[in-house]
């Protein structure tokens, strides 16, 4: 596992995860994702009796369950580091965009999940446990967070555009740190009858 020296010298901690809409301060997007993963655990950890049924549900281990978990969280908010979302509060930002002109602002959902099924580290993820169907399942669950699927309009928009090679780069650094940080080098093992729409 990385040390926290080691990730703070990596190219995605150039990018904002949340900003004060008056402009005076951002938090990291790299601390927000382990901030929301800390979150989800400690609150599983917390609720027994639905750590309990997941793990009935789901035919895993408590571990297993709150590692996963704890993954899918920690990524929920990749789209932000789009283009389009990291310019929409400039006085936050650590890093200057001029990479991408006026366009239409589609938030963060879509782009994330349009990266996210493309990126070949996270392919590799899907290959390396055989289960498909409960891991994009999950995968969507976490980038669909505010309780609603990605639109549709700007769905169109070339991901070249939103993510150029250097986004690309930054978010398979923090995908594999991530993934470093919670699976420990291994995915955790999730019942393989368990249906994605269960």
């Amino acid at each position: 596992m990385p040390s926290m020296n080691e990730m703070e010298s990596k190219s995605y901690f150039r990018y904002w995860g949340k900003a004060e809409k008056d402009g005076t301060g951002y938090h990291l997007l790299p601390y927000h994702c382990l901030d929301v993963a800390a979150v989800a655990r400690t609150y599983l950890s917390i609720h027994k009796n639905l750590l309990a049924s997941l793990c009935t549900i789901l035919k895993a281990k408590p571990n297993d369950i709150l590692d996963a978990v704890s993954f899918f969280a920690s990524f929920h908010d990749i789209g932000k580091l789009s283009v389009p979302f990291q310019k929409a509060i400039s006085a936050q930002r650590p890093i200057t965009d001029n990479q991408l002109g006026e366009r239409t602002f589609i938030g963060h959902v879509l782009p994330g999940w349009r990266i996210w099924s493309e990126m070949s580290s996270i392919q590799q993820l899907r290959d390396d446990i055989g289960l498909s169907y409960w891991f994009d399942s999950w995968c969507f669950s976490s980038l669909a967070h505010h309780g609603y699927p990605p639109r549709q309009e700007g769905a169109s928009v070339m991901l070249s555009q939103y993510f150029p090679q250097d986004r690309r780069d930054a978010l398979e650094l923090l995908i594999n740190d991530l993934a470093s940080i919670f699976l420990n080098g291994k995915m955790p093992v999730i019942g393989s009858q368990v249906k994605a729409d269960y």
